[in-house]
């Protein structure tokens, strides 16, 4: 009888180690998690920030293209734009 009870102790130490190792990992795992979402957020703001900036310096750049070629055209036919 007193090598059943300390097995059934031994066991109910074991089983709550394993729940207590569960747990952990699932409260890891939930923390980890959220600051993933967080990382994410922050590049998927990041990433619209630089999205708008190129798309403003694209338009720029285009814009100077026009122009350098509206002078190059003007110079081929040798006279003044300006």
């Amino acid at each position: 009888m007193a090598g059943f009870v300390h097995s059934e102790i031994s066991l109910s130490c074991v089983l709550g180690i394993l729940v207590a190792f569960s747990l952990d990992a699932w409260w890891s795992h939930r923390a980890d998690q959220a600051q993933e979402r967080l990382i994410l957020e922050g590049l998927y703001a990041e990433f619209s920030a630089n999205l708008e900036t190129l798309e403003a310096t694209m338009t720029e750049h285009r814009r100077t293209l026009d122009s350098s070629r509206q002078l190059l055209h003007c110079q081929s036919l040798n006279r003044s734009c300006l």
